[in-house]
């Protein structure tokens, strides 16, 4: 008894040529979505950004040949020469010790004892602006995954 398949090395070469294809939709969603995540924190924070250096510091990363996206300071063009201090980690953060951390926060964010008087009040325009973005991305993401099962099938 002999059974034979057709059409199984087209849908093989349909597959392999799929992945590709797969990985720069996603690619270009990501930085999409991640750009307007970019433009709601840098148009949604309380600070004032007299030279634009912190908000060039909010940008995204998605690395090329890759589906992953880093958002937030990627590269901060805020801190100051004699300190290392980023002015827009602690405009995120805040200041005091007494502030909640957000949900997206750096654990090792310095912070001031609320005795010590003046400080910063935290502000997580990061956070907002991510979960402001971050259904929208899903949805786009689980569409370009449906439509293209359906291409393979």
């Amino acid at each position: 008894m002999e059974i034979k398949v057709q059409g199984l090395d087209e849908k093989l070469e349909k597959l392999r040529q799929f992945r590709q294809e797969y990985k720069n939709k996603i690619r270009s969603e990501l930085i999409r979505h991640g750009t307007e995540m970019v433009r709601n924190a840098r148009q949604g924070h309380r600070f004032t950004s007299r030279t634009g250096n912190a908000d060039r510091s909010i940008d995204i990363n998605v690395p090329i040949d890759e589906t992953s996206l880093t958002f937030g300071i990627v590269q901060d063009y805020s801190k100051t020469d004699w300190n290392d201090v980023s002015y827009v980690t602690f405009q995120h953060e805040g200041t005091y010790d007494g502030y909640n951390q957000s949900r997206i926060s750096n654990p090792y964010t310095p912070t001031t004892p609320k005795r010590a008087g003046a400080g910063i009040q935290a502000d997580h325009f990061l956070e907002r602006a991510w979960f402001a973005n971050i259904e929208q991305l899903k949805e786009a993401i689980k569409n370009i995954v449906i439509e293209d099962i359906r291409e393979i099938i």
